[in-house]
């Protein structure tokens, strides 16, 4: 969208700034958000927040791709982008997975702290660095936004509750129809030669949480597990391990799609350690 004119943003740069607003793309790196649920899921196993970002983090941006193919609404013009970006503008992508954690994060503290106000502070650090760095117009990062909050509104609903209760408690079908449905409808609309390593991560962590759904729900359903300095000490280790298998790499010359499918098992099996296999260790060193 050309309105306003996406230029505004030039005389406002400064080299302070820019180095100020390179820090946020940190923020949404699949390497990050990966340690945020680890750690939250490994120290406080019966928080249903921290299973719940192992979907809702991958799914929004499955649906991310997915809008962005049927709007099909191209970026600021790349004379602007201070860093490299690929695909449609419209929505942000970052915008959006970022106000899914955030906000989620938010609700979730929002009755026990009054620092939970400050879960707001980096969410709009991200959506304005994505105006700032040029690769996103205003209209990108509102509308991701207002797209984040629709799919939490839809996740708290209580019909929405019913259905996840019923996918936890054995109607996993359920759950693989929904998968299924909506990866159907991302090649529909962008077809199979827009596929690419961030689907493949996305796909990959998806299929990998569904593997895990029993572990999860034993985890939720299991004795209060307080964290200790022992846990504590577990868990940063668990975290170095596991942020080495997420690098993506580059893709080869040759062989893509075998590229793009280890992707996809990389990161399922990265989902199963985070849920089951990994919790199952520290049950037995750290009890």
């Amino acid at each position: 969208m050309s309105f306003p004119d996406p230029t505004w943003i030039v005389p406002f740069r400064s080299d302070a700034l820019t180095s100020f607003f390179m820090l946020f793309p940190y923020l949404v790196m699949p390497s990050f958000y990966l340690s945020a649920i680890a750690l939250g899921h490994w120290l406080y196993p019966k928080n249903r927040l921290f299973a719940a970002w192992g979907f809702l983090i991958p799914f929004a941006a499955l649906l991310n791709g997915i809008l962005k193919h049927a709007f099909q609404i191209p970026r600021p013009p790349i004379s602007l982008h201070l860093i490299p970006v690929t695909s449609f503008g419209f929505p942000s992508g970052d915008t959006q997975v970022a106000a899914v954690f955030w906000l989620s994060l938010f609700w979730a503290l929002r009755r026990h702290t009054r620092w939970a106000y400050l879960c707001w502070l980096p969410l709009l650090g991200v959506a304005c660095s994505r105006v700032y760095l040029g690769v996103h117009s205003v209209w990108d990062v509102s509308v991701g936004l207002l797209v984040a909050i629709s799919v939490l509104w839809v996740w708290y609903h209580p019909t929405t509750d019913a259905f996840k209760d019923r996918i936890l408690r054995g109607q996993r079908p359920l759950y693989w129809g929904v998968l299924g449905g909506s990866t159907a409808l991302f090649l529909f609309l962008a077809g199979v030669s827009n596929w690419g390593a961030l689907q493949s991560a996305v796909l990959g962590s998806l299929i990998g949480y569904g593997l895990v759904l029993s572990s999860i729900q034993n985890s939720l359903e299991g004795p209060k597990d307080t964290p200790s300095l022992k846990r504590i000490i577990f868990a940063l280790a668990g975290v170095s391990i596991l942020v080495c298998f997420i690098d993506r790499g580059h893709a080869p010359a040759s062989f893509l799609w075998l590229w793009y499918l280890s992707i996809m098992l990389r990161f399922a099996l990265i989902y199963c350690a985070l849920f089951a296999w990994i919790p199952w260790i520290k049950k037995r060193v750290c009890s």
